[in-house]
C-alpha cells in the first residue's frame, strides 16, 4: 500500500511540510507480516495508539520521512512506534496527565550523510511495567529486530529508543528502557529502572540513574570515541561487550580503575576507544563479555 498526503493539506511556510491533516489507513510492514495503524499528527501533533508513521509531504508510506518539530506521546498510548529515516530532528516529549504508556518505539534509520538532532524525553511518562516492547520489530537496516540488537533481555524492555546521527538527548522513563544512540555525541539518561544502554559510535556521555544499568558495547561503537559515565555504580552497573568481540579486543583499566581503554583491531587496524567512570571505580567483574 502506498500513499500520498493530500495536496490540499496546508504548509508550514517555515519548513515546507504539510500539517493539520493526518493520514489515516492500515499498512502491512513487509518486515513483520503485521497490520498497523498509520497516523501523521505533523509538528505539535499527537502521537496516538497503534503504529506511527511520520512523513514528509512527499514521501509516500511505504518510505517515510520524518517530520520537524515537536511530537507529544498522548495519555495512555499503547504500542505506538514513530519512525522516520533521520532526515530532520524531532522533539518527543510526554503530554500533561499522561496516562501509562505501554511498548513505546521511537526509532530513526540513520542515512549516510544525514545529522540531525533528536530530543527524546520520556522522564515524565507512566509507563506499564507489563507490557513489554515488540522484540520482534525490526530496526535494523539488515533486518535485524529489537532482539537482535540487544544481549539477552532486550526484549524485555518496556521502550525503546534509537536515535539516527547527531548530537541527541535521551531521557528514559523510570522502568526499563532500551535506548540507542546513534553516531555523534550524545547525553543519554537512563532514568529510573533497570535499562539498557547502547552508546552509538562518537564520545557520548551516559547516566545511568536509578536501577541496575547495562552498558551494551558493540564493534561499531569502537570508532575511538571518549565515552564518559557520569555515575557508574560498581556491582550494580555493568559493561557488556558484545562476545563476538571477543578476542578482538584487549581491555585495559587505568587511572586507579576509573577509565576503561578497548584497543579493537579489525582488518588489520587497530583503534582505541575509552570509557571513563565519574562515578565508582571498574571491578574486574564488572566488564563482561555476552
Amino acid at each position: 500500500m502506498s500513499a500520498l498526503i493530500p495536496a490540499t493539506s496546508p504548509v508550514d511556510p517555515d519548513t515546507g511540510i504539510q500539517i493539520g491533516i493526518p493520514i489515516e489507513g492500515t499498512y502491512t510492514d513487509p518486515a513483520t507480516g503485521k497490520t498497523l495503524t498509520i497516523d501523521n499528527p505533523g509538528p505539535g501533533g499527537t502521537v496516538k495508539s497503534g503504529y506511527l508513521v511520520v512523513t514528509s509531504p512527499d514521501s509516500t508510506i511505504d518510505d517515510p520521512i520524518q517530520v520537524t518539530g515537536a511530537v507529544t506521546i498522548a495519555a495512555s498510548v499503547e504500542n505506538a512506534t514513530i519512525r522516520g529515516d533521520g532526515s530532520a530532528g524531532t522533539v518527543v516529549t510526554v503530554a500533561d496527565n499522561q496516562g501509562p504508556i505501554a511498548g513505546f518505539n521511537y526509532h530513526i534509520d540513520a542515512e549516510a550523510g544525514v545529522n540531525a538532532t533528536d530530543e527524546v524525553n520520556l522522564s515524565g511518562a507512566s509507563v506499564d511495567p507489563d507490557v513489554k516492547v515488540d522484540g520482534e520489530l525490526v530496526v535494523g537496516t539488515d533486518g535485524e529486530t529489537i532482539a537482535e540488537v540487544g544481549p539477552t533481555g532486550a526484549a524485555a524492555t518496556n521502550t525503546y529508543v534509537h536515535t539516527a546521527a547527531g548530537n541527541d538527548q535521551i531521557m528514559g522513563t523510570d522502568e526499563s528502557d532500551f535506548i540507542r544512540g546513534g553516531s555523534g555525541n550524545d547525553t543519554i539518561n537512563g532514568g529510573g529502572g533497570d535499562d539498557l544502554i547502547r552508546m552509538g559510535s562518537g564520545s557520548d556521555t551516559v547516566s545511568t540513574a536509578d536501577g541496575a544499568d547495562v552498558i551494551y558495547v558493540t564493534a561499531d561503537q569502537l570508532d575511538g570515541g571518549v565515552n564518559v559515565i557520569t555515575d557508574f555504580e560498581s556491582g550494580v552497573d555493568q559493561i557488556q561487550m558484545d562476545k563476538d568481540l571477543e578476542g578482538d579486543v584487549d581491555v585495559t583499566f587505568l587511572n586507579a580503575s576509573t577509565k576503561i581503554q578497548i584497543e579493537f583491531t579489525s582488518d588489520g587496524e587497530t583503534t582505541t576507544t575509552s570509557i571513563e567512570s565519574e562515578g565508582d571505580a571498574f571491578a574486574d567483574d564488572d566488564v563482561t563479555f555476552v
